[in-house]
């Protein structure tokens, strides 16, 4: 990694400092800096069901999304047949169309889940506490930057040419979701992936479903990390400036 490069992720680094402690000055859902949210009752250690049938459950779990919003997946299915065709009529590569998807959709996907933690710190700092992970002193300053890192992120994937710094902070997230999720399903902690049942979860399927989905999307941003050029959105999608630049 270069000298630029290394300079661009001090800088995303300290904006997403800047949007987290921002966020929290003005928001309602505000937390105090200090101190660790609860833990909610759950069935720690006593599940019913083995990892073996917690990976199987999230398996299910998978396919019954994409039962339940089979119309707005089959409308993206279309939208990205359509614009691939224009694509491949404005000569760009099956590599090229590739990431220009792979950006957009993670560009989506990290604005969306971003969107929640920042409009209530509050309860995502709860959700953080259940994974009992982290330090008590860190559980909030946690809370604040990781939606801010996932905002900043999906902006550099759609606005700027910093493919690898921003592939470089996909994998960061990939493997601390990776490691978090792991960890508590494997401890067992009713977890049910960004929000938790009060009562106690009796099935860990959706923890696993997104454990297993974020080990898949991860082969991907490693791919793109190490073969991405420094292009924006932009310039993939019209196919100009294609030659590296450095």
């Amino acid at each position: 990694m270069n000298r630029r490069s290394i300079g661009v992720l001090l800088a995303v680094l300290a904006l997403t400092v800047v949007v987290g402690v921002a966020n929290n000055l003005v928001n309602p859902h505000r937390v105090p800096w200090t101190g660790r949210p609860r833990i909610l009752h759950s069935d720690d250690g006593d599940l019913p069901e083995s990892h073996w049938k917690g990976a199987i459950a999230g398996v299910k779990h998978g396919l019954r999304e994409l039962g339940e919003n089979g119309a707005p997946i089959a409308l993206g299915g279309v939208a990205v047949a359509g614009l691939t065709l224009a694509g491949r009529r404005r000569r760009l590569g099956w590599g090229e169309l590739g990431e220009a998807w792979f950006r957009a959709g993670m560009a989506g996907m990290f604005a969306a889940a971003a969107y929640y933690k920042i409009t209530n710190p509050t309860e995502f700092a709860l959700t953080v506490a259940q994974y009992k992970l982290l330090p008590d002193a860190l559980v909030r300053p946690f809370a604040l930057w990781l939606p801010a890192l996932e905002l900043v992120t999906a902006a550099g994937l759609l606005l700027t040419r910093f493919a690898r710094e921003m592939y470089a902070c996909l994998t960061v997230m990939w493997v601390m979701f990776i490691i978090a999720l792991g960890q508590a399903v494997f401890r067992r902690l009713g977890i049910t992936c960004g929000c938790f049942d009060i009562a106690g979860a009796t099935t860990t399927g959706e923890a696993w479903f997104s454990l297993l989905r974020d080990l898949v999307l991860l082969v991907p941003t490693l791919y793109f990390l190490a073969r991405a050029q420094q292009r924006s959105l932009f310039a993939i999608v019209t196919g100009t400036n294609r030659a590296p630049t450095g």
